[in-house]
This record gives C-alpha cells, sequence and structure tokens, in this order.
C-alpha cells in the first residue's frame, strides 16, 4: 500500500528501473515526481505562455488595472513612498511585467497576491485591509490568461473602466510639473540670452573707450595751432576783410549789397 500524508493513493508491488521509471504503479501516486526535472516538468506542464502578438494588448491592459488600482494610486499621491513614490510606481509594474511575460513558472492569484502585499508594504508602507491585493491578483491572472488565447475583452473591459480621482490628480499634478519645468528653462535659456546681449555692450564700450584712449595716445598732446593764410580764409570768408588805405581808414562795404 502507497500513502502520502496518511492517505491511500494507490495499492501495488512496486518495482523501480535503474532509470528511476516505477513499474506495476496505480492511481495518484503514479503522477508524483521522483526527481527535480520531473518536478520541474510537471510544473511547467500547464503554464500558459504568452504570444509575443498578444503582448502589448496585456502589458496594456495590465498598465490600465494598476492605473485603477485606488490603494495604489492614493500612495503615489500622497507620497506614502517618500519623493520617489511615482518611480517606484514604475518599478512596481515593470516588476509586474517581468513576473507575467519572463518568468517561466505558474502564474497563480495566489503567489501574486503575496508579491503585491509586500510590494505595497516594502516600498509604500501600506497594510491593505480591504482585500483588494486578492481582487487585483485575480483579475490579472484571468486576463492573463485570455490574453494569451487571443481574448482580448477583460483586458479592453479593465481600460475602459473610468480612472479614479487619485490618478487623474496624480496625472495633473505631473502635467504641471512639466509645464512648470520647461517654462524655466525657457526662462534660463532667455535670461542668458539677455546676459549674452549685455556682455556683446560691454564689449562695444570698451572698444569704444579704448579706441579713444589709443586716438588720445597718437594724438600725443596735439593742439591746433593757427595758419595766418588759413586764418585769413576763414576770418574774410568770401567777401574778404577790408583793408586801411593810406590814411588809416577802412572803406566798409555795404552788407545789404547796396
Amino acid at each position: 500500500m502507497i500513502t502520502r500524508l496518511g492517505t491511500q493513493v494507490g495499492t501495488t508491488e512496486e518495482m523501480r528501473l535503474r532509470s528511476g521509471h516505477r513499474v506495476g504503479v496505480s492511481g495518484p501516486a503514479a503522477k508524483i515526481p521522483t526527481t527535480a526535472a520531473e518536478a520541474r516538468a510537471l510544473l511547467m506542464k500547464d503554464v500558459t505562455k504568452m504570444p509575443d502578438a498578444h503582448a502589448p494588448a496585456f502589458r496594456e491592459g495590465l498598465q490600465g488595472l494598476m492605473n485603477r488600482w485606488t490603494a495604489l494610486q492614493l500612495a503615489i499621491l500622497n507620497e506614502w513612498g517618500g519623493s520617489e513614490s511615482v518611480s517606484k510606481g514604475v518599478a512596481m509594474y515593470e516588476e509586474l511585467e517581468h513576473w507575467f511575460l519572463k518568468r517561466k513558472a505558474g502564474k497563480y492569484a495566489e503567489d501574486l497576491e503575496e508579491l503585491l502585499i509586500e510590494i505595497l508594504g516594502d516600498d509604500f508602507c501600506v497594510l491593505c485591509e480591504d482585500g483588494s491585493p486578492r481582487e487585483v491578483a485575480n483579475v490579472a491572472c484571468l486576463m492573463y490568461e485570455q490574453v494569451a488565447n487571443g481574448n482580448y475583452e477583460m483586458a479592453a473591459d479593465v481600460c475602459a473602466k473610468p480612472l479614479p480621482k487619485e490618478h487623474l490628480e496624480l496625472s495633473k499634478r505631473e502635467e504641471e510639473d512639466r509645464r512648470w519645468t520647461m517654462g524655466a528653462e525657457r526662462g534660463a535659456g532667455g535670461a542668458g540670452a539677455r546676459m549674452n546681449d549685455d556682455s556683446s555692450d560691454d564689449d562695444d564700450d570698451d572698444d569704444e573707450a579704448m579706441d579713444a584712449e589709443t586716438l588720445a595716445a597718437n594724438l600725443n598732446g596735439f593742439t591746433m595751432k593757427h595758419d595766418p593764410e588759413i586764418d585769413d580764409m576763414t576770418t574774410n570768408g568770401r567777401r574778404g576783410a577790408p583793408e586801411p588805405d593810406d590814411d588809416g581808414w577802412c572803406v566798409v562795404p555795404n552788407r545789404g549789397g547796396r
């Protein structure tokens, strides 16, 4: 008689061959693995693999599910995980995506629930008592199975549900931060341009000052000297200055030409 944990699972006269194969075993006992390879093969037997063609639809559905999980969005919005709460939320999604699409082990809701509880506790200091981790895990695993078989209905339904106000508030805050950052960068660029213009004007003034100083140095104390011929031309002008006669009298011409 073969028993397992006090339960009868078969009756046989068992004979084991050198290869490890057992002969004459009947009932559930025949399915019990005897090596690590057999155990791994048994676990992988019922694992659903996600075709590459369906993976984008599942990623979208998983992201939509995380965006609509109120407990998670509250933790991110209120920064219960510190100033890096947003990046921790992104890291959580990436870890779940890897859990579904990269791991070769089975996708069981119980295991996923434990993972969600662990992430919320470690990264956000949150202990959910509303049962939402179990609900999210069940929906995610069922959606994985359906999408892997080409059924996108659940993924579409999840993404069609209204977003919680917490996620909308977070999106609004991120948009405001983005606009503020862009405005600050533009302001910094304008200030830099103005500083460059001011420095250019200062350079021009310096150049002008240097030119004046250079001119003065080149003049070397130069002053205007009077040349009699030039003075006569400039003083007499077009009419010419009156000259005295032999008696010392000057004939003054009429101003009006009369």
